[in-house]
């Protein structure tokens, strides 16, 4: 058997992420292989995901530019996923995305996807163009929320915690992911909206009540086992924020600072060989933009 169109593509962890757009030669030898068409039967589980990634960048890149050939591209690449070896929430995920940036052009999504399908079997065609029926808000229960940035339009993953922080937390976490890339890391995740769990202030939940905005990043290094996570968070006051960073600090591994109404929660992996005091003058930067 003949390997795959696909077989050898790859995007790289840059490429991957929607928070900060970086160009790929993947996205055009993507757009030839579908071009000459593509049988699902042969690709790879990995492959099939490759196009999942493929889609999120099509609908991203539209948006962006508002010219709407990728999103043609996108619709394509949904055809070519074998819904039987998928799971089909995958499949619709990358749909509503896709219909977003369709709907944001002012496109006709169902047009485009039934286009697209036109060769499925019934169901699997139905699958497709159902994503594309309703109006759809990413923000809402697909997990992204879009961000005007220095750099054009991106996607944040997004945790649907309360996000609305007087602070600029968005752009403080970018900064902060900058510091850490330049530090040797590598960042593998940055979600705006989530969660500051209380175990880090040793359980006392009144003081992670009533925060205006979290947002988290984790990082690495390639093999080698001293990762890192970071909190930026806005409480209602400065003193909230103070006694957060006062909290946090007594736990092992832990360096926590404040400024103003934002406080930075940074761990360490156990194992670490630097000492969290090694990342205050990268995090006292960041906070000097509150």
């Amino acid at each position: 058997m003949e390997p795959s169109p696909l077989a050898g593509i790859a995007y790289t962890d840059q490429e991957d992420r929607l928070w900060r757009w970086t160009e790929s030669p993947r996205d055009a030898e993507i757009r030839a292989a579908l071009d000459k068409s593509l049988d699902p039967s042969r690709l790879s589980m990995d492959e099939s995901y490759l196009l999942i990634r493929f889609i999120r960048r099509c609908a991203l890149a539209a948006a962006r530019t508002g010219d709407p050939t990728p999103i043609r591209y996108g619709y394509a690449a949904l055809a070519a996923l074998d819904q039987e070896r998928m799971d089909r929430r995958d499949v619709i995920w990358a749909g509503a995305v896709l219909t977003w940036a369709a709907q944001r052009l002012g496109l006709d999504a169902p047009a485009l996807a039934a286009a697209a399908t036109a060769r499925l079997s019934r169901d699997a065609a139905a699958l497709i163009v159902g994503t594309t029926h309703t109006r759809v808000d990413l923000s809402g229960q697909w997990g992204f929320i879009p961000r005007e940035t220095a750099d054009g339009l991106v996607l944040f993953g997004f945790e649907h915690a309360h996000f609305a922080p007087e602070t600029d937390l968005t752009t403080m976490t970018v900064t902060l992911a900058d510091e850490i890339e330049r530090a040797g890391y590598r960042i593998t995740s940055l979600t705006l909206g989530t969660q500051f769990p209380s175990v880090w202030v040793g359980g006392r939940t009144r003081l992670t009540r009533g925060l205006t905005g979290c947002t988290d990043l984790h990082a690495d290094q390639d093999d080698i086992r001293d990762g890192l996570l970071v909190f930026l968070l806005e409480a209602p006051r400065a003193s909230r924020a103070a006694a957060i960073a006062a909290a946090a600090t007594a736990k092992e591994h832990v360096l926590a600072l404040a400024s103003g109404k934002v406080a930075a929660v940074l761990s360490l992996m156990p194992g670490h060989t630097l000492p969290p005091i090694h990342f205050e003058p990268m995090l006292r930067r960041v906070l000097a933009q509150e």
